[in-house]
């Protein structure tokens, strides 16, 4: 009997010291009118199923044109000129290079995908960056950012997570003059790189470091 209450103390103490490791993320989030659902192929999902589901949701012009080279990608077609596709499966990471060029002048956008998962064992994180590059310089449109989403392992849907729910906090990189702030997500490793540009053309650089549910900025 006394053996039994041991290890019943232990197991719970085990849970308690696991549980502790972490914060979890808000219940809310898992109740969003907002959620995606992610068509899995196969037993678990991959980056290319998190692509999909998030490509069919954007209507801008950039993500359509995504879209429409996405999906020919996929059934081994073409992807159209100026477009470039990064479709790392292993390494759950995709990229789009979509390049237009026109009087002299060159426009570059850059769609990167990644995804993590989460030391709870009940979620995935997706993140989504797009960038501009307008002859030679970075540019913040309506269009341009980085979005985060979680996706639950039971219900199959994925959702937006903010921010500051993740721990992010890039102000120490802000400095007078700032006028694109790029997200560099990673093919390799789990951390992201984050560069500011000013309009001297001077720039700074930190690292959000993922400790298994959320960021911390390194300069």
């Amino acid at each position: 009997m006394k053996r039994t209450i041991l290890a019943v103390f232990a197991v719970l103490v085990c849970s308690l010291t696991a549980s502790a490791q972490f914060k979890p993320y808000p219940k809310e989030l898992d109740e969003s009118d907002y959620q995606l659902d992610v068509k899995v192929k196969g037993q678990r999902p991959q980056i290319r199923d998190f692509a999909s589901a998030f490509l069919r949701d954007e209507m801008s012009e950039v993500f359509g044109t995504a879209s429409e080279a996405w999906q020919n990608h996929l059934r081994g077609k073409a992807v159209g000129e100026g477009i470039t596709i990064t479709d790392d499966e292993k390494n759950g990471y995709v990229r789009f290079e979509i390049v237009h060029q026109d009087d002299g002048s060159c426009e570059q956008s850059t769609i990167e995908m990644c995804y993590w998962n989460c030391k709870d064992g009940k979620h995935k994180l997706i993140a989504e960056s797009t960038r501009l590059l307008q002859n030679g310089y970075y540019i913040e449109t309506e269009m341009t950012g980085t979005q985060f989403f979680l996706y639950n392992n039971a219900t199959r849907k994925m959702y937006n997570i903010g921010q500051s729910d993740l721990g992010i906090d890039i102000d120490p990189l802000y400095e007078q003059g700032t006028q694109a702030v790029v997200f560099e997500l990673p093919q390799k490793g789990k951390n992201i790189t984050v560069k500011t540009y000013r309009q001297d053309g001077s720039k700074k650089q930190g690292v959000l470091e993922w400790d298994g549910m959320r960021f911390k900025l390194k300069r």
